[in-house]
């Protein structure tokens, strides 16, 4: 089972352990301040932190496991089989981002 935590001493350390018995290319990712996505459904988005994280990078973009942002933001991208429910198409009235794209979104 995936552990996360996050601790705040003065600065924000975040940490989990990603239990896998296989691996996906991971390495350790720097995405800098306003860097511009391009989002699979359309539009674009720029982060305002830096982000920091477990990621495979796939035509330019990282695929984060998880990530901490500059202003001690941590997310990760937890798997829980049978949990998700995904739409079917885009919907025009909301922001339309795939799950690889949440963390940095």
């Amino acid at each position: 089972m995936c552990t996360a935590i996050g601790v705040l001493l003065g600065e924000p350390y975040f940490g989990r352990n990603l239990d896998l018995d296989a691996h996906f290319g991971e390495k350790l990712v720097l995405t800098p301040r306003n860097f511009r996505f391009s989002l699979r459904a359309g539009g674009c988005t720029t982060t305002r932190y830096a982000l920091l994280g477990m990621a495979a990078v796939a035509d330019g973009f990282p695929l984060y496991a998880e990530a901490i942002s500059e202003a001690g933001l941590g997310m990760a991208g937890l798997h829980f089989v049978g949990n998700a429910v995904y739409s079917g198409g885009k919907d025009e009235k909301k922001v339309n981002v795939a799950p690889f794209e949440l963390i940095p979104w």
